[in-house]
């Protein structure tokens, strides 16, 4: 598992070029299945437009890339699109592009720098509201304690900045905690020396923990 940037939303971003109309819109996608599904709905959406051309990257590694010109001359939409995504470090991203014809053709360059403004205008987007993740490498761990000790878990937790994922207030009280992979051994260290090895913590699964990402 390795860290990697996404979007928490869908984002759109519209502009108009010599009369016409582009809608730029980008959401996370985590599978080809999810893509494919994804895309066929906006383009039922916008089954009225022009084109509706398309670029996606999906995997922490990016292994995943494909895109479409959805009748727009060859280079001049899909593949600009990709573009705009990967120079944005994103991943498991979607982009889709529509266009709604003006009247007025734009040329090869002027196609180029369209549909590569509206990736970006959607990504700067994303960007300004505060939309974009960090997905950070982690295990759940499980732990169970008495009520008596509950208080000192929530000091430890914010003190050291481990997530409290899920409380159950049962016969005792049963946590789910998120750490970082990063982090596992110190977190353990930090539970033994806090309870004196009474709370002994289960690891339960490794996942992705969610970090807003800065302006």
């Amino acid at each position: 598992m390795e860290k990697y940037k996404t979007i928490e939303r869908e984002i759109s971003y519209e502009f108009t070029e010599k009369k016409s109309r582009f809608i730029g819109w980008i959401a996370p996608v985590a599978s080809q299945e999810e893509f494919s599904e994804l895309l066929e709905r906006k383009k039922k959406q916008y089954w009225d437009a022009t084109h509706n051309c398309s670029a996606v990257i999906i995997g922490a590694k990016k292994e995943f890339m494909r895109f479409s010109d959805d009748g727009e001359p060859q280079g001049t939409a899909g593949l600009p699109m990709l573009e705009a995504l990967k120079q944005s470090g994103l991943t498991d991203l979607l982009a889709v592009a529509t266009r709604y014809f003006g009247g007025t053709l734009l040329g090869a360059g002027g196609l180029v720098r369209a549909y590569s403004k509206s990736v970006a205008g959607a990504l700067k987007a994303a960007e300004e509201q505060g939309a974009v993740l960090e997905m950070i490498p982690s295990a759940a761990y499980d732990a169970v304690l008495p009520y008596a000790a509950y208080g000192k878990l929530e000091n430890l937790l914010a003190q050291r900045g481990y997530q409290k994922q899920d409380v159950r207030f049962e016969q005792d009280v049963a946590v789910r905690i998120l750490v970082d992979a990063e982090l596992e051994k110190t977190f353990l260290k930090d539970m033994t020396e806090a309870f004196c090895g009474s709370v002994e913590p289960k690891r339960v699964l490794e996942c992705y923990a969610k970090r807003y990402c800065k302006k």
